[in-house]
């Protein structure tokens, strides 16, 4: 019993830290594309354009520095073709922070964009947050035919209570150190 009752408990505090992506709620754009709801699901869908190299939608996700986390979505794609590239092509993200890009693909994995008609894929991203307080998720369609679709956007906070405070103490430090110089105040 007791086992079941801490199951639950760490189910519901997985479900509390979650944060659904509104897919609406875009920061940069680029191309053609269009905002649908589906019952409770919001999505993007991005076309390619004829003489435009890369459409996309780009979206905020904020995060706590160091923390461990699972960014998630679905996607689908109709029709989208290879144009001729030396660079990554079809439909996939761009997942990046400070600069640096975390993750780019789709669900066939870690710089590997989709081609084809397919079905909703869901993509799973697991990784460890730097030290900043917001990324960034760039929904596109590159070097390619086509469209591509999202939808269900979610980030969930994996660490635990312990790893949490470890990683807001490590926060906390470096944002005391960047306000010095070699240690000292200026």
């Amino acid at each position: 019993m007791k086992r079941i009752v801490i199951a639950l408990l760490f189910v519901c505090a997985a479900a509390l830290s979650a944060l659904d992506i509104d897919l609406h709620k875009y920061r940069v754009r680029q191309g053609k594309y269009e905002f649908t709801k589906e019952g409770e699901d919001k999505m993007v869908k991005i076309y390619s354009l004829p003489k435009v190299r890369s459409c996309y939608v780009t979206f905020n996700v904020p995060l706590q520095p160091f923390h461990k986390y699972e960014l998630s979505f679905e996607m689908r794609g109709n029709n989208i073709t290879r144009r001729p590239s030396k660079s990554l092509f079809g439909g996939g993200v761009t997942f990046n922070a400070l600069g640096k890009i975390i993750y780019r693909g789709s669900q066939h994995g870690m710089w590997k964009h989709a081609l084809g008609t397919f079905d909703w894929q869901k993509v799973v991203i697991k990784f460890k947050a730097p030290n900043t307080k917001e990324a960034y998720l760039c929904c596109e369609i590159a070097d390619a035919d086509g469209w591509v679709e999202f939808r269900r956007a979610k980030l969930v906070d994996l660490s635990g209570k312990k790893e949490k405070k470890a990683a807001d103490k490590a926060a906390d430090n470096t944002d005391d150190y960047a306000k010095t110089c070699n240690g000292r105040e200026f």
